[in-house]
């Protein structure tokens, strides 16, 4: 059977797909999450089918490598909303305590990694304000406040050689290197094209979970944020904007009616 991985970019609706997927792959789905855990044995073991991760694109460039023949997919977001849905995940204590106790299970990290990063969380960022987050300089948060899609759609050596390079390799990897390129702001029509390309039943969504959405900090679908925080998003977010815009682009043909204000639901200004 053709092999699947799903590249989850971070916040950008996968924790509901892979609920729907996984349904679907039963027990071929691999337990690895992060580059370290998807060693080539498990990429190439016949046991599982269905592979999902925050993995980078070296790793899943390495992936399509060993399974040539595998169909690789990903799904972007907004950047604005997807730092802002980063933000307000991770200043939430006992969401992160979770993640980071599901990792331990998983063995995915030493104990002394966790701790350390654990150590972080409570002493620093659940206390930080969103202006902190977007100013802070520690390379975890810059990670996933500063182009983070750019960083995960291009190969590592070019992104980090010349940003603006590493846009135009995502851009050529959206177009060449993967079978499937989804939006959340149109999730229900990419996840159910999805499936049809995947020769999958559309009544999978059915029984999908909603997670990490946010909604307590929404008013009507939306973040609503001071002027100076979204502009700064703006700044911090030039070639994830210009990616994004690409891949809008190519649906536009297929969108309904909405607004585009009302498709995107970005953020209002306090």
């Amino acid at each position: 059977m053709r092999k699947v991985i799903f590249q989850h970019l971070a916040k950008t609706a996968g924790t509901s797909l892979i609920q729907s997927l996984k349904a679907a792959f039963e027990d071929s789905v691999c337990p690895a999450r992060y580059d370290a855990e998807l060693t080539p044995e498990l990429m190439l073991d016949s046991r599982f089918t269905f592979y999902h991760g925050h993995y980078s694109f070296d790793k899943v460039h390495e992936f399509k490598n060993l399974n040539p023949d595998a169909f690789a997919f990903v799904f972007l977001r907004h950047p604005v909303n997807r730092v802002l849905s980063q933000y307000y995940n991770w200043i939430d204590a006992l969401r992160t305590r979770k993640e980071y106790a599901a990792i331990k299970e998983r063995g995915a990290l030493s104990a002394q990694q966790i701790s350390e990063k654990l150590e972080k969380f409570e002493n620093t960022i659940f206390q930080m304000s969103l202006e902190e987050f977007l100013a802070s300089k520690d390379p975890d948060i810059v990670d996933v406040v500063q182009n983070h899609q750019t960083r995960y759609l291009s190969l590592r050596s070019i992104y980090q050689a010349n940003a603006l390079l590493g846009c135009a390799n995502a851009i050529q990897n959206i177009v060449s290197f993967y079978d499937f390129v989804g939006l959340s702001e149109i999730y229900n029509d990419s996840a159910k094209s999805l499936l049809r390309a995947l020769s999958l039943d559309e009544s999978l969504l059915s029984s999908e979970i909603r997670a990490n959405t946010n909604d307590e900090r929404k008013h009507d679908g939306r973040y609503r944020e001071e002027k100076h925080a979204i502009l700064k998003l703006v700044a911090l977010n030039g070639f994830d904007l210009a990616i994004f815009h690409h891949v809008l682009g190519k649906n536009e043909p297929n969108l309904s009616r909405q607004t585009l204000a009302d498709l995107l639901l970005l953020p209002e200004m306090a």
